[in-house]
C-alpha cells in the first residue's frame, strides 16, 4: 500500500472526536500554552507500553501515558470537565491529571499522532518528542493480542472473561503484519514531522528498566539517576497457552512455506 495513502486515513478516534466537538478540534492560538514539549509514547497493542508507562509515572518527571486520546475517554472527560473544544480538553486534562509532575504525557498510536498534527495540538507545546516502544518478538506480541482480544484481559490486573481462546493462524499472521505496519508508520511520521524519536523495546524494559528510564530522562533533558524501579503492578501474562499457540503457528507456517 502507498505509505502516504495509508497514513492519510483518519482513524475512528479522530472521527468520533470531531463529531463530539462538532468540528471544534483545531488549536488556533498564536503561541504555546505549555513551556515544554509534548511527550508521546508511540505504541501498538501488546508492545509493553503499559509497563513502561507505569515505570514513568513513578518518576518525579512524568504523569499520564494512559490511552487518554481514545475517543471514549476523550468524550467522557470533555463532559466531566466542561471542555467545549479539543484544545480545551488537552489544557484541562493537564491541569486535572498531572499529579504535580512537570510533564503530562500521552500514549498514541500512529493514527493518533496524525490526528494531533491535523488538530495543530503540537503548537500548544514547545515541540514534540516521541518515545517509541516496540517488541522484538513480533510473534509473541501477536499471540498475546490474539488471546487478550478474546479474553478481554488486557493487563494482569483485569479480570476479563472466563473463556477458552480459539487459535487462528490467519488472525495471528494479520496481527504480525499490523504491528510491523504500525512501527513503520510511526518511524515515517517522525521523519515527516521532524520529531525526535527515542526507540526502546519491551524486552529492554523487562530486563533493564532502570537503564531504559535513564535513557528517557536524558532524552527529556532531565536527571533521573535517583530513580529506581519498584515491583510493577502489571505482571507478565503469557502462560502455557501462549506457548501452545506459538508452536502451532510455527508448524503451520513452516508447512505453508515448504510446500
Amino acid at each position: 500500500m502507498d505509505i502516504v495513502k495509508f497514513l492519510s486515513q483518519g482513524g475512528v478516534h479522530e472521527k468520533e472526536i470531531r463529531r463530539h466537538f462538532r468540528g471544534r478540534v483545531q488549536y488556533e492560538g498564536t503561541g504555546p500554552v505549555f513551556d515544554h514539549p509534548l511527550y508521546l509514547m508511540a505504541f501498538s497493542n501488546r508492545s509493553g507500553s503499559n509497563l513502561l508507562a507505569e515505570y514513568l509515572r513513578t518518576t518525579p518527571l512524568f504523569s499520564g501515558f494512559h490511552e487518554q486520546l481514545n475517543h471514549t475517554t476523550v468524550c467522557k472527560q470533555a463532559e466531566r470537565w466542561g471542555a467545549e473544544t479539543f484544545p480545551d480538553l488537552i489544557r484541562l486534562g493537564t491541569e486535572h491529571l498531572n499529579e504535580g509532575r512537570f510533564m503530562h504525557g500521552y500514549k498514541a498510536s500512529w493514527d493518533q499522532i496524525v490526528m494531533l498534527h491535523r488538530f495543530n495540538i503540537p503548537a500548544m507545546y514547545t515541540g514534540v518528542r516521541v518515545i517509541h516502544i516496540t517488541r522484538d518478538d513480533l510473534l509473541g506480541q501477536a499471540i498475546s493480542y490474539h488471546i487478550a482480544s478474546q479474553t478481554k484481559r488486557w493487563t494482569s490486573v483485569q479480570k476479563g472473561e472466563e473463556i477458552d481462546p480459539v487459535y487462528d493462524t490467519r488472525q495471528i499472521a494479520h496481527l504480525i503484519t499490523s504491528s510491523q505496519m504500525s512501527a513503520n508508520a510511526i518511524q515515517t511520521l517522525c521523519s515527516v514531522f521532524d520529531i525526535p524519536r527515542l526507540h526502546v523495546t519491551y524486552e529492554e524494559v523487562t530486563r533493564r528498566p532502570r537503564r531504559v528510564v535513564m535513557r528517557i530522562g536524558k532524552f527529556a533533558d532531565a536527571d533521573l539517576t535517583d530513580w529506581s524501579p519498584g515491583k510493577p503492578k502489571i505482571q507478565r501474562q503469557a502462560d502455557r497457552l501462549n506457548d501452545i499457540f506459538r508452536t502451532r503457528f510455527i508448524e503451520d507456517t513452516k508447512q505453508a512455506l515448504l510446500r
